[in-house]
């Protein structure tokens, strides 16, 4: 076998490592959510029965079974949504415990080879970052997403025009998600650089804070750390600002479409066309049927940074395994050359590889030691001018 199958293989047995026995579940649940999602048309059915059925036969009995039956098929729904957050927890509690000692043994690593503690310490925050998301409403809108058409259909079948005026709904909505992802995806990166330059730069001055306030530098220091957080907050807002806008937009679209499938629905009633408890119905159904988009519009930011967040723990998995440790020369006492980066400190997973920058031009971390020696090395020989001129009596 060749060298660069037997990486792959690696790379494919630690991935399915990671993911063993999580696409049973993940099937158990989307086949969850189709259930809850059939159970969601109680609602518009209810409604279609009272004004057809028990309004126009002015029947009782009628009223309280379609109630009672109605009641039933809630709690049902409810049943199932409470088993289905349970499950996403699990599941989130269950790939912790399979990454977190992968990632933590890249954590203790990281820092020999000149990582910065921040850099080191977001493989750990990558695993609460996925496992926080687990246990929101983004996994429950993407497997609702699916189940969309349950919705659309119901709709038509009441009325074609109103099934084509949902189905442009959902376009429009779709459209929208793509756009967020789209504008997004770079910033979310650059919003996790730039915490992670923060953090880096907040680290080196803790860790250096003796030889910073002896040497005058502390001004410096905290200009370096406002510069980089400034950074920060500026990529967070327009992040959140395209998110929230985006998100504001699909709520508005969606309440103008319910307006529309009323306006329409009372149009075919008055034509003959349609029935009075249709149009509750549609509009019900088509509101249910948008919801999943809306919500992971209004989640898109968690879905992007879970979704990097668990790439990155792949790609440290991987390296854990297939990376061989860095052997130092027992004649130069250094690390061999392969396997480093672009300053010569070995990768460890390709996302730390990529480093960060601490606002000033360098990298943070290792790169903060050696700023600050060479800082105190300037100030040193400014110093010994200094006295050496006053000891002459002659100006420093």
């Amino acid at each position: 076998m060749r060298a660069g199958d037997t990486k792959d293989h690696i790379k494919m047995k630690q991935v399915q490592k990671i993911t063993a026995g999580l696409k049973s579940v993940l099937v158990y649940i989307f086949g969850l959510s189709g259930i809850i999602n059939i159970l969601a048309l109680t609602g518009s059915i209810y409604m279609l029965q009272i004004y057809d059925r028990a309004l126009g036969s002015g029947s009782i009995p009628t009223l309280l079974t379609l109630s009672a039956l109605a009641i039933g098929l809630y709690l049902f729904q409810g049943l199932f949504d409470i088993l289905r957050s349970q499950l996403l927890v699990r599941v989130g509690a269950r790939l912790d415990r399979q990454i977190a000692p992968l990632a933590h043994r890249v954590v203790v690593d990281m820092p020999r080879f000149g990582y910065s503690t921040a850099e080191a310490l977001e493989r750990g925050r990558d695993v609460d970052t996925v496992r926080a998301f687990l246990g929101s409403q983004g996994p429950v809108a993407i497997f609702d997403i699916p189940w969309m058409p349950v919705f659309l259909i119901f709709v038509y079948m009441l009325h074609p025009l109103l099934g084509a005026l949902t189905l442009g709904g959902m376009v429009v909505l779709a459209m929208i998600a793509v756009v967020t992802e789209l504008l997004t995806r770079r910033l979310t990166g650059a919003t996790q650089a730039a915490v992670i330059a923060r953090n880096a730069i907040a680290e080196s001055n803790a860790r250096n804070a003796d030889v910073i306030k002896a040497m005058g530098f502390a001004g410096r220091a905290v200009e370096r750390f406002t510069a980089a957080n400034r950074d920060h907050l500026d990529l967070h807002t327009k992040a959140n600002d395209i998110s929230g806008t985006f998100g504001a937009l699909s709520r508005v679209l969606r309440m103008i479409l319910q307006s529309a499938l009323l306006g329409l629905g009372a149009y075919l009633t008055i034509t003959g066309d349609l029935s009075a408890g249709a149009i509750i119905a549609s509009s019900v159904a088509s509101s249910r049927a948008l919801a999943p988009i809306d919500m992971a519009i209004g989640n898109w930011k968690q879905v992007v940074g879970a979704r990097a967040a668990f790439a990155r723990l792949k790609e440290t998995a991987i390296a854990t395994a297939s990376a061989p440790r860095p052997a130092v020369s027992a004649h130069t006492g250094r690390i061999p050359a392969a396997g480093r980066d672009h300053r010569g400190r070995p990768r460890i997973g390709p996302g730390a590889a990529g480093g960060c920058h601490d606002g000033t031009g360098g990298r943070s971390g290792a790169g903060d030691h050696r700023a600050v020696g060479q800082r105190q090395d300037d100030a040193g020989q400014g110093d010994d001018r200094h006295h050496a001129g006053a000891a002459r009596g002659g100006p420093p």
